[in-house]
C-alpha cells in the first residue's frame, strides 16, 4: 500500500515479538518446499550425451571447450607472465639420475614448486608422469600414486596453489572458496591454470618427451587434471584414482573437503564426460571408480578403442609399450 511520507508513523520497537509470532511456518515446512533445491529450477543441468561416432564426439568436445573457455575459465589471465623458472636445489636421492626441485611463476603473485625425479638421463628424451599432489596430503603420500610406474618414466610432483608451500589453513577454505567466486574463479579452476602452465614449463626442460606426457591424479585433483588435459590437448594419457562421481555435489558446511566446483560447468558437462573427452588417448583407472564413469568406458567401446581404456588394481599392472 502506498502512503504519503507524512502518514508514515514511527515503528514501535519497544515490544519484542516472540519466537511464535515471528515464525513463518507455524505448522511446519510445506510438503512441497523447494527452497533447498531452488538452484536446480533456475539452471538446466547438462545430460550425458549419447555419442556413437567420431563426428558427434568432435562436435561435443568443441562445444564443451568453447563454453568452458568463454564462461568457466574466462578469468584466466589474458597475459601470461614469464615463468622465471628456478632450480632451487638438487640431490641424488629418490631417483637413479637425481632429483631436481624447481619453482616457477604460474601467474602474478604465485610461485609454485615441482620436483623432478630423473629415472632416465637428461640427454635422453623419456616419457614423463606428472603427479598432482593433493591438498592436505600426508608427507610422501603422493609417491603412492606413482608407485609401480615403469622405469622408463621420469616423474614430476606438482604443488598447485593451496598445496605444499602455498597451502592455507583448512579454516580458511570456506573464505577462499567464497572470495574466489566473487572474482569469477574457484580454487579448482585456478589449479587448472597452474597445471596448464606447468605443462608448458616441463616441455622446456631437457630429457622430456613432450609427446609422451602422462598425468596422474587422485580424489579431488582428478577434476583439475581432467579439465587441464582437455584444455591442453596434448596429454598422452590420464591416470585416475578415486575420482569424484560428479561435480554436482554439495560441500561441507564448513567449506572444508573437496573443492571441485567450477563456475557454470554443469550447464554443459560433468566430470566423467570431461575425462572421456580424452578420447582416443589413454585413460588408466586405478582401483574401483564410480558408476558414472561407465559412460567413459562405453564411449571407448562404441568407438572401437577399448584397448585405450585400461582398468588396473595398481599402476604396476600397466606396462606401456616403449
Amino acid at each position: 500500500m502506498d502512503l504519503p511520507p507524512e502518514k508514515i508513523k514511527e515503528i514501535d520497537i519497544s515490544e519484542r515479538l516472540t519466537e511464535e509470532q515471528l515464525q513463518v511456518y507455524s505448522h511446519g515446512v510445506p510438503p512441497n518446499d523447494i527452497t533447498t533445491t531452488i538452484q536446480d529450477h533456475f539452471v538446466r543441468l547438462a545430460q550425458s550425451p549419447e555419442i556413437h561416432d567420431l563426428k558427434s564426439l568432435e562436435r561435443y568436445r568443441e562445444a564443451v571447450k568453447d563454453f568452458l573457455v568463454s564462461k568457466t575459465f574466462r578469468a584466466f589471465p589474458t597475459v601470461e607472465v614469464p615463468f622465471d623458472l628456478r632450480l632451487e636445489f638438487q640431490d641424488r636421492d629418490f631417483a637413479k639420475y637425481g632429483r631436481q626441485n624447481y619453482s616457477f611463476v604460474s601467474e602474478a603473485g604465485w610461485r609454485l614448486n615441482f620436483s623432478l625425479l630423473r629415472r632416465q638421463p637428461a640427454d635422453k628424451n623419456a616419457p614423463l608422469l606428472l603427479v598432482l599432489i593433493n591438498p592436505e596430503a600426508e608427507r610422501y603420500q603422493h609417491y603412492g600414486l606413482s608407485s609401480g610406474i615403469a622405469d622408463q618414466f621420469n616423474v614430476v610432483y606438482l604443488e598447485t596453489r593451496g598445496v605444499g608451500e602455498t597451502g592455507w589453513s583448512p579454516s580458511l577454505q570456506w573464505h577462499i572458496r567464497r572470495a574466489a567466486a566473487w572474482t569469477g574463479r574457484t580454487i579448482a579452476s585456478m589449479r587448472v591454470y597452474d597445471v596448464i602452465r606447468c605443462l608448458d614449463v616441463l616441455t622446456q626442460l631437457p630429457g622430456i618427451d613432450s609427446q609422451q606426457i602422462y598425468m596422474a591424479a587422485e580424489g579431488e585433483m582428478v577434476a583439475v587434471a581432467s579439465y587441464a588435459a582437455l584444455l591442453n590437448g596434448n596429454i598422452a594419457g590420464l591416470i585416475i584414482k578415486d575420482p569424484p562421481a560428479t561435480q554436482n555435489k554439495g560441500s561441507e558446511p564448513s567449506g572444508r573437503g573437496e573443492a571441485i566446483e567450477m563456475l557454470n560447468c554443469l550447464r554443459v558437462t560433468d566430470l566423467p564426460q570431461v575425462t572421456g573427452l580424452m578420447f582416443p588417448r589413454k585413460i588408466i583407472s586405478v582401483g574401483k571408480i564410480p558408476d558414472t564413469y561407465h559412460w567413459v568406458e562405453k564411449l571407448y567401446a562404441r568407438l572401437n578403442k577399448t584397448q585405450q581404456y585400461i582398468k588396473v588394481e595398481s599402476l604396476s599392472d600397466w606396462q606401456p609399450k616403449n
